[in-house]
This record gives C-alpha cells, sequence and structure tokens, in this order.
C-alpha cells in the first residue's frame, strides 16, 4: 500500500514538473514570437540606418535626416595652371525616405520605398561652384527567407531602382557657353539598376547582435557620358540590446558602410564611405525609433580634396 502511494506520489510530481517545464518554454516561446521588430534569442535588433536587416517582416518606416561637410576649398577657374580660390565653404545634404514592406508569406515580402535627396552650397562661392542638385527616386524589391536559426536569419534580396539626378549648375553653364559647347543651366541624368544581395542577423547574446549584408548589380552610370556599370555596396553593424540583459529599453549600435553608387549628387561617382552610430528605443514590440549619426567621406568631380560630411537621420520603423 505505501508503495503503492508513493509511486502514485512520484507520478504526480513527474507530471507537475512536466507541466511546468511545458508551460516556462512555452512562456519563453511566445514572448519571442510576440515580437513583430526584428527579435531573437531575447535579443532585440537596432539596425542603422543604411544597413538593411534580413527579417522578412511588414513594416512602414520613414527616415529624414540632415548632413553638413566640413569647409572645403572652393575652386572658381584655372589660369593656365594656376588654380584660383575664391573663399571656403561648405555642403549641405538633406535626404526623405518612406519605405513599405508587406509579407506575402511568412518567407517572402515584397518592399517599395520612395526617396528624396537635395544639396546645395551653404556660402556664395560653393553655391555657384557645386550648383544645386536633387535626387528623386523609387525602389522595387523582393526579400525572401533562405535560413533561420535560433540564434541566426539570412535572406536574400532582389532589387530594381530608378533614379533621376537634377542639378542646377551656373559655373558649368558659363564655362560651356565659353568652350562653345551645348550649355544646359539644368542638367538632368537619369539611373536605373537591377541588383542582388544577401542579409545577415545573428544574435550573440541577449545584449549583443550583428546586422550585415552584401549587394551587387549592373546598372546606368550617374556620370551622363559614361558607360554602365557595375556596383557593390556592403555594410555591418554591432548592436547592444540593453533591455536585453535586464537594463533600459535602449539599443546602441556602431557600423560601417561602403557604396560604389552614391545618390548623393551627379558630381560624386566614386565610393562612399560611411561610420555609423546609433542610439535607439526598444521598449516596445511592434515599434523601432532611433536616432542615426554618420560620418562619411568622399570625392567629387568639382572639388579637388576629398570630402568629409557629419549628419544626423532620425528613423522610425512600425511592424504589424
Amino acid at each position: 500500500m505505501r508503495t503503492s502511494r508513493r509511486l502514485f506520489q512520484t507520478c504526480v510530481l513527474v507530471l507537475a514538473a512536466s507541466a511546468l517545464s511545458s508551460t516556462v518554454v512555452l512562456a519563453q516561446d511566445s514572448g519571442d514570437s510576440d515580437w513583430k521588430a526584428p527579435h531573437k534569442n531575447g535579443h532585440t535588433f537596432s539596425p542603422v540606418n543604411g544597413i538593411p536587416d534580413a527579417y522578412v517582416r511588414s513594416y512602414i518606416r520613414n527616415n529624414l535626416g540632415m548632413s553638413q561637410t566640413s569647409d572645403v576649398d572652393i575652386p572658381l577657374g584655372v589660369i593656365g595652371e594656376d588654380t584660383l580660390f575664391a573663399s571656403r565653404g561648405a555642403l549641405l545634404f538633406a535626404n526623405l525616405g518612406i519605405e513599405y514592406q508587406q509579407t506575402i508569406k511568412e518567407w517572402i515580402a515584397f518592399r517599395v520605398k520612395l526617396k528624396v535627396n537635395g544639396r546645395l552650397g551653404t556660402g556664395t562661392s560653393a553655391l555657384l561652384t557645386s550648383g544645386v542638385s536633387a535626387t528623386t527616386g523609387f525602389e522595387l524589391g523582393w526579400l525572401m527567407r533562405l535560413l533561420e536559426t535560433d540564434k541566426g536569419y539570412m535572406s536574400l534580396s532582389f532589387d530594381v531602382k530608378n533614379s533621376s539626378f537634377t542639378t542646377i549648375n551656373i559655373a558649368d553653364f558659363v564655362d560651356d557657353i565659353i568652350n562653345g559647347e551645348n550649355a544646359e543651366l539644368v542638367k538632368k541624368t537619369p539611373s536605373m539598376r537591377a541588383g542582388v544581395g544577401l542579409r545577415y542577423t545573428h544574435a550573440f547574446s541577449p545584449l549583443v547582435g550583428l546586422v550585415s549584408y552584401f549587394e551587387t548589380g549592373y546598372g546606368e552610370s550617374v556620370d551622363r557620358v559614361s558607360d554602365d556599370e557595375w556596383f557593390t555596396q556592403f555594410g555591418a553593424s554591432v548592436d547592444f540590446d540593453l533591455a536585453g540583459v535586464g537594463w533600459v529599453p535602449i539599443g546602441l549600435a556602431v557600423g560601417y558602410q561602403q557604396d560604389s553608387f552614391p545618390e548623393g549628387g551627379a558630381d560624386i561617382t566614386d565610393v562612399v564611405r560611411g561610420f555609423l552610430f546609433r542610439i535607439g528605443y526598444t521598449g516596445r514590440k511592434d515599434l523601432a525609433l532611433g536616432l542615426n549619426f554618420v560620418y562619411s567621406t568622399f570625392p567629387s568631380d568639382q572639388l579637388d580634396e576629398k570630402i568629409k560630411s557629419t549628419g544626423a537621420t532620425l528613423d522610425l520603423r512600425y511592424y504589424f
């Protein structure tokens, strides 16, 4: 009798322990699955603006930013072998982007993006030499999940991007008249390209995560007289989710990006390198809000030195 009672008590304890263990596992799983924003292994990712994450998710995104270069020498012209400089000036950049991504199936999503970038000189000499330029365009793309593990997520992207570069430059207009060339005060350069990319996002721990991507493709050059060309862009960021270890719901990230097809102006035809930093809020499961800072270096066909700029972008993403 005692043996039967002990056996019954043992069975009850085992069943209770199994039920409790299952409840804990289900609670953990449901906790992770409740997150609509990119979330893995107890870590909420903080993607830096310009470095896309790999997740197939439905969201709407808006970003607004400004940046300014340091003062550079503005050349007015060349007489013989001597270059004349008027003064030192700077360039101001502004950008606006709206992006929408819709999940078709749990493994594939469609994406569309509209963007507007503007640039003008902050001083008279800079304004006359570099002019005023605007870049408008849209992107259409697909994102397909390739691999998902407990800590990692990999996807494949296909994109078609159409941009239009418009420049108003008085100095070039006068030079064309003097040289007897076809003078245009307003120059427009259309550019279309298509590319394929690989994205990978990994959560090493609840505190540390990685967001990375690589993209390559073929399309029209920004330079009106150049042939079509291949382009590449890649980047990676390491982010720290302080809420993942029981601290405040703040996400920090640092990263690097390189782009051989920049869109800051028709005269920027070489590689742009950017060093990135982000501070954001990670306290909601359906929202990613962050302030992004960037330090960029790039050459310009109109200036004799490499340009350096610093800027900030407010990035808002709502997942549904």
